[in-house]
């Protein structure tokens, strides 16, 4: 995978995130979790509440308390709502059929919460998601598809540049979800 540095582990809530963080601290890593707030709406949420009555950052704390590591809640709603919502009502709007997913993993995930996660200290952020980053004999990474063909969400990584795959790893690349929930069974 990549040399024993640290790692932080983008948290959903779900079931292959919190897997990815188990298997990480399992291969002695120095893993911290991070959970992304994105919106209010759809939850039930107001701007009174605290974050931590949203689902997403309870499940990933929990299991952050559990693997006992750190675990840091981040506030992207501004960002998000311009460069994911807008843009995907804009170009739906003007007939176009936008993929929020691809826009999201690029200004999101792989943009700004990463380049948080770089300010916290990690070297490396890992995710849940099923996709292969290799590094050729130029030294260039390359993205292939995951193991679980079913699962493999390498085509909405298409956009990622070799500065970003050089700080990114998929754990759960060479499993298949079937796998995951056995290894999340066998982690409680």
């Amino acid at each position: 995978m990549v040399e024993k540095k640290k790692i932080a582990v983008a948290m959903s809530g779900g079931v292959d995130s919190l897997t990815t963080a188990a298997i990480l601290l399992d291969k002695g890593y120095d893993v911290f979790g991070v959970t992304m707030v994105l919106s209010d709406e759809g939850r039930g949420f107001t701007k009174e509440d605290s974050y931590d009555e949203l689902s997403s950052v309870k499940d990933a704390r929990k299991v952050c308390n559990m693997l006992d590591i750190k675990h840091y809640v981040m506030d992207l709603k501004d960002v998000f709502a311009k460069e994911v919502t807008n843009y995907f009502v804009d170009e739906y709007m003007s007939a176009h059929t936008p993929n929020p997913c691809v826009r999201c993993n690029h200004y999101i995930k792989f943009g700004r919460l990463l380049s948080e996660c770089l300010k916290l200290g990690a070297d490396y952020m890992a995710t849940g998601h099923y996709v292969t980053i290799e590094k050729n004999e130029a030294g260039r990474y390359l993205i292939r598809r995951a193991a679980d063909t079913h699962k493999d969400q390498s085509y909405v990584m298409y956009h990622l540049e070799q500065d970003v795959l050089s700080h990114i790893v998929f754990p759960l690349s060479k499993f298949t979800k079937t796998q995951t929930r056995e290894m999340a069974r066998s982690y409680n």
